[in-house]
């Protein structure tokens, strides 16, 4: 008898007692926090301050709470909503610009510590979380669904930099720079894009940079599995170039002389070649595949010194993550430089190799 007791459940929550949160989205309110949370609810209608919608479709609640601590705020909203919150299946958390110039170290601290949340859980800044919040996509039943899927690192995206609570947690503690991906709402305020990235340091932002400029960062801090390059046909300007990006690899090396910081290292690109109408704006212009090649590799290689300069330039930031790499590879130049290196970084020299591997892809050679 004491077995069949002690198997029982008596713990469990009911299905339609939970709300299924997909989406939280954060922003700066006066002295404290307005909060917007999507949600599959499984009951019929919808609560104080909730939109109405039917049943099984996604619902967006919002919550203004003038208080420092985000906890507040979420446990407010929880009154205003059918059943108990479940937030294991968020698919991403949207925090307002505003907030991030403010600081979001404490928002990033709460969700992850708290046990229902995922470090996994991708991250996103927006001009206008809340309205972004409430964007509805054809054929999409969560917005928070689609942001995730537009931020995702495949070729089909182009993607290339996306963020995560744990990665933007240890950036925090270890002081590093880290890529935030910008969602803006379009004019028509129907559809939604990827907009660049903004540059977090310390649980602040402190720069931008335009989508351009994060795919070639992207290329020189890690491994990258997607991305694209484009050009115009460099002899005639007639027509274009372009390569679908499969696997990119580097390796830094910076280094001082005669008190300049040098950028040096390689970066090796491998891809198909996606488009060639050259020669007339057609497809029947004719090159060798080793030209072109040497092509891509002279764009590419000007695109990384370019843009590279320009980025130091205007953040005045570190966004290689090069004092790591000193203080990993050379710890004694570290310490001779370090008092000096915030200045430094400002008007590095670019010296980096550069090479392309070019794939045909398709029927035609």
């Amino acid at each position: 008898m004491m077995t069949f007791l002690l198997s029982g459940c008596w713990d469990f929550q009911r299905m339609r007692d939970r709300m299924f949160i997909s989406g939280i989205a954060v922003d700066k309110e006066d002295d404290g926090y307005i909060v917007g949370v999507e949600s599959l609810n499984l009951h019929s209608g919808g609560g104080a301050g909730q939109q109405q919608g039917n049943e099984n479709e996604s619902k967006v609640t919002i919550e203004k709470v003038n208080y420092q601590s985000i906890e507040i705020p979420l446990h407010s909203l929880q009154t205003k909503v059918n059943g108990d919150p479940f937030y294991s299946n968020i698919q991403v958390l949207i925090i307002g610009k505003r907030q991030a110039e403010d600081g979001i170290s404490g928002i990033i601290s709460h969700f992850l510590r708290d046990p229902d949340m995922r470090r996994t859980t991708p991250v996103v800044f927006s001009d206008n979380p809340i309205d972004l919040m409430k964007v509805k996509q054809k054929d999409q039943r969560f917005v928070s669904e689609y942001i995730k899927e537009l931020i995702k690192l495949t070729e089909e995206t182009g993607r290339t930099i996306t963020t995560d609570i744990g990665s933007i947690s240890r950036a925090i503690h270890e002081n590093n720079i880290e890529f935030i991906p910008n969602i803006k709402i379009q004019k028509n305020k129907h559809e939604i894009e990827v907009n660049g990235t903004s540059l977090l340091k310390k649980g602040k932002i402190v720069g931008s940079l335009n989508e351009h400029e994060t795919t070639i960062v992207a290329y020189l801090k890690e491994n990258t599995e997607s991305g694209s390059l484009h050009m115009d046909c460099p002899q005639s300007g007639n027509g274009s170039v372009s390569m679908d990006m499969i696997h990119t690899s580097s390796s830094l090396k910076p280094r001082v002389e005669n008190g300049a910081l040098i950028i040096g290292g390689h970066l090796k690109a491998k891809g198909y070649l996606a488009e060639y109408t050259c020669g007339n704006g057609s497809i029947q212009g004719k090159t060798t595949l080793h030209k072109l090649e040497n092509e891509f590799t002279e764009i590419l290689k000007k695109d990384v010194y370019e843009k590279l300069a320009t980025i130091y330039k205007r953040t005045g930031e570190d966004v290689l993550n090069l004092q790591s790499i000193f203080e990993k590879d050379q710890p004694k130049m570290w310490e001779k430089i370090k008092p000096e290196f915030a200045d430094m970084v400002k008007s590095p020299i670019i010296d980096i190799n550069v090479s392309v591997d070019l794939i045909l892809k398709g029927t035609e050679s």
